[in-house]
């Protein structure tokens, strides 16, 4: 940027003194995290229920879901899976 646009480079730089490498921020995935439990709240009431429509309304929005995170770009299966699924 500061090649092809210095005026708006300059305008933008500062003394904001950042210290790291950048990048998007890691959270550590455990499987204590509020999104495994989540996963596993919608497993139990999913094996709970003997709604059929029910349980096929559960398939039909993690099948949605699945598909929208999917096609983010930002994400890389884990070499191994958790051994509680």
């Amino acid at each position: 940027m500061l090649e092809d646009f210095p005026s708006i480079a300059a305008k933008m730089s500062g003394t904001d003194e950042f210290i790291g490498n950048g990048g998007l921020y890691q959270i550590e995935q455990d499987e204590q995290s509020e999104a495994f439990k989540l996963i596993d709240a919608i497993k139990h009431e999913f094996s709970s229920s003997s709604d059929v429509i029910f349980r096929g309304s559960i398939i039909a929005k993690i099948a949605e879901l699945l598909e929208t995170m999917k096609a983010c770009d930002n994400w890389t299966m884990p070499e191994i899976e958790p051994e509680r699924f």
